[in-house]
């Protein structure tokens, strides 16, 4: 298991890491199937709003920036900011294990010396594990697989939806929701 301490972070992850005190992630993250990201109690997460060192993304609606003045297209409803995926962050993990307490939150935020916003990075997303007393914010979905527990966390300042669920059934209990700019949960399916 690789430590993750301290930090810078992007890229693929091929192995096992546990991650604690403060990350700053400067480019999406992926965690191939078949490993496990967990992070510690106390640990911060931030998320730089511009300058994506790992982008992925490449089809012309998602690198599209700037603000929607037109009608609905792919998802972006008119007066909201396009992906703007050459600059935005996604992170995306097959298994999460983020054990917060009351305590020592886990915290997932943009890495910003103003307020954040709803859109200061793209997408969150969970395949299976647990987010446990967390506290989130500054970003467009959150996106939960079947496996996947969410309870006793907070979720602030989001674009889309700060849980999104399609087409899975995952376990959503004793949450705060504030300031969701479309929906606090969303199901589809």
């Amino acid at each position: 298991e690789a430590r993750v301490s301290n930090t810078s972070k992007y890229g693929l992850i091929l192995r096992d890491e546990r991650w604690s005190g403060e990350v700053k992630v400067v480019g999406e993250i992926w965690s191939l199937p078949g490993t496990t990201v967990t992070i510690e109690p106390g640990t911060k997460i931030l998320v730089a709003t511009s300058g994506d060192k790992f982008n992925l993304h490449w089809l012309p609606w998602e690198i599209k920036s700037g603000l929607n003045n037109n009608k609905n297209q792919f998802g972006v409803k008119n007066g909201e900011l396009f992906w703007d995926e050459r600059q935005k962050i996604q992170l995306h993990f097959a298994k999460l294990l983020a054990w917060g307490t009351k305590e020592q939150p886990v915290q997932i935020i943009s890495d910003t010396s103003r307020p954040g916003s709803p859109y200061d990075f793209n997408v969150i997303s969970v395949d299976s594990g647990i987010l446990s007393n967390a506290k989130m914010g500054n970003y467009r979905r959150f996106e939960v697989g079947d496996k996947v527990t969410v309870r006793d966390s907070e979720f602030t300042g989001v674009g889309e939806c700060a849980v999104c669920i399609n087409y899975t059934n995952p376990s959503v209990v004793n949450n705060i929701f504030q300031g969701a700019l479309r929906a606090y949960i969303s199901v589809t399916g």
